[in-house]
């Protein structure tokens, strides 16, 4: 099976004669959107962590929680899956978790911090 994101880098291979670094990183992105979709985020209470496990490897974010506001501090992820999108993925679970459960958050991390600068519109969640 081809993924939606090959897909989108042979269309614009194909209507552009080139796949420009541009083209071929947001094709990247939605592939690993895409991959990680059925992978579900868990909210360990006990160590204050959001997480998810790709491949047996366990990436978070720790936080603290206080009267349905979580300050998310630090966000997490193996070696092995640096560059694949999973930390984009995790943020990603995270905040549709928060809105889902009508919560808050303040970030502290600097990843996530950096994410809602790419992706202003989860600014509502703060």
């Amino acid at each position: 099976m081809v993924s939606s994101a090959w897909l989108i880098v042979a269309v614009l291979y194909h209507d552009t004669g080139e796949a420009t670094a541009s083209h071929k990183l947001s094709a990247r992105l939605l592939f690993s959107y895409t991959m990680y979709e059925d992978i579900q985020l868990n909210n360990n209470t006990a160590i204050h962590n959001f997480e998810i496990f790709v491949d047996e490897h366990r990436a978070f974010i720790d936080y603290k929680e206080r009267d349905g506001t979580y300050f998310l501090i630090h966000t997490e992820v193996p070696r092995e899956l640096e560059g694949h999108g999973v930390a984009a993925t995790l943020v990603e679970k995270v905040f549709k978790y928060l809105e889902e459960n009508d919560f808050k958050m303040v970030p502290y991390c600097a990843y996530i911090k950096a994410y809602l600068k790419r992706h202003p519109e989860w600014e509502r969640l703060t």
